[in-house]
């Protein structure tokens, strides 16, 4: 059975209380699944549908309730709302988004703390992060990056990663990335190994360096795919910045 509890305070308080956003559909008890949804379109689409049954991808919701839906399937048993899988489901959601529909999400919580960026790069953002978020605000949470320049850097990165000649060889890449033209990640990621190469390092040698200059972070998207992005002059900034407040 499928019933729509929209606005109902205790879901939307539990559910606030536990991820910060709210609740609006809950569905029960269908084919012997219990699942919950969260405040999206989400399980009105083909990702709910195949999900439940995949005969039943290609039905809209309002026939397979006609369909399915009875009072003799109702179980027994009071409902579990189940949070884990509310999430796993938005993060479906989300994946399936466009780029486009993912912008103009995001660009209403950077509106919000004053961040202003075009709509083109919003969209590559949301290309990199969508991946490994499960709501929009883990875009912000977790890429502010992307708009801000770092103010602190990750103290177990620095503490393991950043050694002794850390800064001379940062000091040669960033030298090595100035003066590449064409600022592709392709491009960077060949002029990042060939340098590990020539110096006989190993990735984990250089990369959390160079990562944690960016972004602040010791972990993310692929950090060609990051740098390209914030473009030649932002990169080389940040890459001169971590070496003075780091050092």
């Amino acid at each position: 059975m499928i019933g729509w509890l929209d606005g109902t305070d205790y879901f939307i308080k539990k559910g606030e209380e536990r991820y910060g956003i709210g609740f609006k559909y809950i569905i029960n008890n269908y084919s012997g699944i219990t699942s919950e949804y969260h405040d999206l379109k989400s399980f009105d689409s083909y990702d709910f549908l195949n999900i439940l049954d995949d005969q039943a991808s290609n039905k809209t919701l309002s026939s397979l309730c006609k369909e399915s839906c009875s009072l003799e399937r109702v179980g027994k048993a009071g409902a579990k709302f189940d949070f884990d899988k509310t999430r796993w489901f938005n993060q479906q959601y989300l994946r399936a988004k466009s780029k486009e529909d993912l912008a103009a999400d995001l660009q209403l919580i950077l509106k919000e703390n004053g961040v202003e960026a075009k709509d083109d790069f919003v969209q590559a953002v949301c290309e990199q992060l969508k991946e490994r978020a499960t709501f929009i605000k883990n875009m912000w949470e977790e890429g502010k990056y992307y708009f801000l320049s770092p103010t602190s850097y990750d103290e177990k990165t620095i503490r393991k990663k950043w050694k002794e000649d850390t800064p001379k060889h940062m000091r040669e890449l960033k030298g090595r990335l100035s003066d590449l033209s064409d600022f592709t990640s392709e491009s960077i990621e060949i002029e990042f190994k060939s340098y590990l190469e020539e110096k006989e390092l190993g990735m984990g040698e250089l990369l959390p360096a160079f990562r944690v200059s960016l972004t602040g972070l010791g972990m993310g998207p692929s950090l060609f795919d990051i740098a390209s992005l914030l473009g030649k002059e932002e990169t080389i900034k940040r890459m001169e910045t971590a070496l003075e407040k780091i050092n």
